[in-house]
């Protein structure tokens, strides 16, 4: 399977404490089930933020997000790190 992540050094530079910061403006500010998946991701990557396949996870939930994307990179702009650099590209 291809990777969905950009080649970007900058998803290593992420840090528990950053997770953990828009974990919480995520809980705070944007309710439904449909960022369930993407919390879920999000508490895993807070383990072991330079994890891969975690990172991975979260560009996955946060590509199902749909029209609600908008709202989570409102409260959490560290998950722009994780939009695919061309979302075209099969």
């Amino acid at each position: 399977m291809t990777s969905r992540l950009p080649d970007n050094s900058r998803l290593q530079s992420i840090t528990t404490e950053d997770v953990d910061s828009a974990l919480q403006m995520l809980k705070q500010h944007v309710q439904g089930a449909e960022i369930g998946p993407l919390v879920a991701a999000l508490e895993a990557l807070k383990e072991n933020p330079q994890d891969r396949g975690r990172q991975e996870a979260v560009a996955e939930a946060f590509d199902a997000l749909g029209i609600v994307q908008g709202a989570v990179l409102t409260y959490a702009p560290l998950l722009q790190l994780f939009v695919s650099v061309d979302p075209f590209d099969d």
